[in-house]
């Protein structure tokens, strides 16, 4: 599905991300998830990608302005029917914190099947606790998440 979206995207905005990767549980096999695709779409300038919203949405993607404000630096849209939603898209500049981190999770993630299972874990303890959409269940795992994250920056960082 990823790929499907992938190719629909770059196709009717030419020119305009400079990456575009697969995030989230999805890609991570494996790892329970939620049957939503995570897309992060780099671009050169947030600023700039204001000016071109139409574009996304004419692909039948839909602003959500409450998520972009837990998580600055962002826009963030989802497509499909209510309740049922297919794609979450977060666009963000290219190399930016908000581009890095979730690809470095995602990575480390894939490379560690003890840390991955932890985390699936996690996620189906939290999901029992804070049903439905929220803050609550995001803020939960942010400890984890930042823990793998400085993990993942130090390995990066040693010779």
């Amino acid at each position: 599905m990823f790929e499907a979206e992938r190719a629909r995207i770059l196709s009717a905005l030419p020119g305009f991300p400079i990456g575009l990767e697969h995030i989230g549980s999805t890609s991570v096999p494996g790892l329970p998830a939620k049957p939503i695709i995570d897309l992060l779409l780099g671009v050169g300038r947030l600023d700039a990608a204001v000016g071109r919203v139409q574009l996304v949405e004419a692909l039948g993607y839909e602003r959500v302005p409450w998520v972009e404000r837990l998580v600055p630096g962002r826009l963030y849209f989802d497509r499909g029917p209510a309740g049922s939603k297919q794609f979450h898209l977060h666009v963000v500049e290219f190399g930016s914190k908000q581009w890095i981190d979730p690809i470095l999770f995602r990575d480390w993630l894939r490379a560690h099947p003890a840390d991955a299972q932890a985390y699936g874990d996690l996620k189906r303890e939290l999901e029992a606790r804070f049903p439905g959409p929220g803050e609550a269940y995001g803020d939960a795992k942010r400890p984890f998440v930042l823990s793998i994250l400085e993990r993942a920056q130090r390995e990066a960082a040693s010779p």
